[in-house]
Formats: C-alpha cells, structure tokens, sequence
C-alpha cells in the first residue's frame, strides 16, 4: 500500500494505523494510511523512517493522526473517542531511580497530554504499552482505554 498525505481542511494529514484489521471500507474511502505494526515501539521506528522519507522530498505533513482499537472497561465499546493524554504503561525505570511509567532522561511527565482536540469527539486517557492488557490487569491502570 503507497502511503499518501492527505489533504484536510488546509492541512498535510498523514494517518497511521497499526494494522489492516482497523482499515474498515469506510476509512478506505476517505485516506490511504501508513500501516506500522503492532506495538509503540514499531510504530515509532516505522512513522520515524517515514517522516525522515518526507522530510527528504521536502513533504512533511503539518499533523499525524493515529487511528486505531483500543480497549476499555468504562467508555462505551465500538465509539469513537480521541486521545487527550497518554501514558506508557510498560516503562519501569524505577530501579534507576525514575518514577514508574517515566521514561529516563527525557523531559516528559508520565502522562503526556494531547494538545490538539476535535470539537465533537468524546475525551479519554490512553494507556499505551507492548503487553496485550485483558480482564484482571485493566484494574492497574489509571487510563481510560488501553491499545
């Protein structure tokens, strides 16, 4: 599949998706996205490697938008909902000294807000992380779906 920028309400959008199972016949009819894996770390080399492409031809996208399932045990299940924080569940650097969920040596807070918002989309939280999270193990975070 040929990765394209969209162009939506005056802005370069480059959408990412995780996997062709999220790619419904609607989406398909509206922007053809970069595909990058399962996980955050796959997802950050392979958007990585394709801002870089962009860059090179001068195309950078003004906004990435990251569609994707996620689960919850609170928000209404097969809604829509954006993402206004995130934090990273996985991340344990506490032996080191850093707080649980922080990661070492960057800047951040464990829970990162999201500054751009849509007018009409639902808020929540979203904890992200490399472990599939099901039943009991959702009582251990805070946010409020999981991918």
């Amino acid at each position: 599949m040929t990765v394209k920028v969209s162009r939506l309400s005056g802005s370069d959008v480059l959408f990412v998706m995780a996997v062709e199972a999220e790619y419904g016949p609607h989406l398909r009819k509206l922007f053809t996205p970069l595909m990058t894996g399962v996980g955050p770390v796959e997802a950050g080399i392979r958007l990585g490697a394709e801002l870089a492409r962009l860059k090179l031809e001068n195309a950078l996208p003004d906004l990435v938008v990251s569609l994707g399932s996620a689960g919850s045990r609170r928000l209404e299940q097969a809604e829509i909902y954006q993402a206004v924080s995130v934090a990273y569940r996985d991340i344990d650097a506490s032996p080191l000294g850093f707080e649980k969920g922080a990661t070492p040596f960057l800047d951040l807070p464990v829970t990162v807000p999201l500054p751009i918002r849509i007018p009409g989309i639902r808020e929540a939280s979203l904890s992200t992380g490399g472990a599939v999270i099901s039943g009991v193990a959702y009582d251990a975070i805070a946010a409020d779906m999981v991918d």
